[in-house]
């Protein structure tokens, strides 16, 4: 990883656009690329005189954690379908479809049965009696 100029070694202090060319020679990693894994702890940025350098050792470093970081994956299953098959609400055995489908029809069902007329209240022997007196008003 060391470039073929020997005045820069892997320690040598290089501006993030630098070090990205040398380091990334076929792209794929930007200056802000950088910036956001200097944010996650994974690689070393200095600021010096309000510019911001790292080292080749440095980029080494962030290449090592960033492999440790990564997970295989043991199935097919997206994220959020792994969250779901693991939550106390899924069924075990029914797939992504038909627990979305029985989701849907449970929504449905509460739904009907919020819209539904609320019974009445009223005792049925109740009476209605009038209790005032109308005076008309006068014009």
């Amino acid at each position: 990883m060391t470039p073929s100029n020997p005045e820069i070694t892997p320690e040598t202090p290089l501006r993030l656009k630098t070090a990205v060319r040398l380091a990334f020679p076929d792209g794929g990693m930007t200056v802000s690329g950088l910036r956001r894994e200097a944010a996650k702890g994974h690689l070393a940025i200095e600021t010096i005189a309000g510019k911001q350098f790292t080292t080749l050792n440095a980029i080494q470093e962030m290449r090592k954690q960033c492999r440790g970081n990564q997970r295989a994956q043991d199935s097919g299953l997206s994220r959020n379908e792994k969250k779901m098959e693991n939550s106390a609400n899924a069924r075990s055995g029914l797939s992504a479809t038909e627990r979305t489908r029985l989701a849907r029809a449970a929504l449905e069902e509460n739904a009907r049965t919020l819209n539904a007329r609320l019974p009445n209240t009223l005792p049925a022997n109740t009476s209605h009696q009038n209790s005032a007196t109308v005076t008309p008003l006068k014009r």
